[in-house]
């Protein structure tokens, strides 16, 4: 299905955790640490790509879905725009996941985010793009 962009999400849960998705990705026969994203399809907007997408990886719905961040994830091959959003207020959304895909979720604080960067464990440009960009709204 052609896609028109991507999206991310960091979802904070109420005890100030970030929800992180562990799969393995065949490409580099490897697990990743990411979190939740994925293509912005025909008519949709980023804001409802990111609902959608949160729903899918994490059984979750926002109350809130704020847009923090904006880029091109790899300037000069592709023309495409990757919206980040903040997600806050979760609750379960169990009918909505995508069965497709093998994901286990994990809660993390801010520090052991930063920590699994540094060791590698956290190896996706994306990823740590996201990052960057959702701690300057996690000290607010």
């Amino acid at each position: 299905m052609e896609t028109f962009g991507g999206v991310g999400v960091v979802p904070i849960d109420e005890h100030g955790k970030i929800i992180l998705v562990r799969q393995y990705r065949y490409l580099f026969d490897r697990v990743s640490l990411s979190f939740p994203g994925g293509g912005v399809k025909k008519g949709q907007t980023p804001e409802i790509a990111a609902a959608v997408e949160l729903a899918e990886e994490t059984n979750l719905k926002a109350d809130k879905l704020t847009k923090i961040g904006f880029y091109n994830p790899y300037i000069g091959a592709v023309k495409e725009n990757y919206y980040l959003f903040l997600a806050t207020g979760l609750s379960s959304n169990i009918l909505a996941s995508d069965e497709t895909e093998e994901i286990e979720l994990v809660r993390l604080s801010p520090e052991e985010i930063s920590e699994a960067i540094i060791k590698g464990e956290i190896w996706d440009d994306q990823t740590i793009a996201n990052w960057w960009l959702a701690q300057n709204f996690l000290k607010k």
